[in-house]
């Protein structure tokens, strides 16, 4: 019987992703809550990764405009939301925390 010739690339050089090692080793590892949680974790460069990649997206599609606050009015905060999905991608998305509103 020939063996089978076909090498098996790492997950995450076929696809972008994390392996099923890596995998397993984040969802053993709790998910940051706080950016500075992600970016001190043993995974920081996939979390600052998928940062990036989402800021670019956000800046690339208009999504806001910097202007000036005005003085009665207070700014509207936000924070990071990061998941590790079950394929082994990251994600990350940036929340407005609505209550600060009023």
């Amino acid at each position: 019987m020939a063996q089978d010739t076909v090498t098996h690339l790492p997950l995450r050089q076929r696809n972008g992703c994390v392996s099923h090692m890596e995998l397993l080793a984040a969802a053993e590892e709790s998910l940051p809550v706080m950016f500075q949680e992600a970016i001190n974790s043993t995974l920081a460069n996939e979390w600052q990764e998928v940062c990036q990649y989402k800021m670019d997206a956000l800046a690339k599609n208009g999504t806001w405009e910097l202007v000036d606050l005005p003085t009665h009015c207070k700014a509207v905060k936000s924070k990071w939301v990061f998941k590790c999905k079950a394929d082994g991608c990251f994600r990350a998305r940036v929340v407005a925390k609505g209550f600060t509103q009023i």
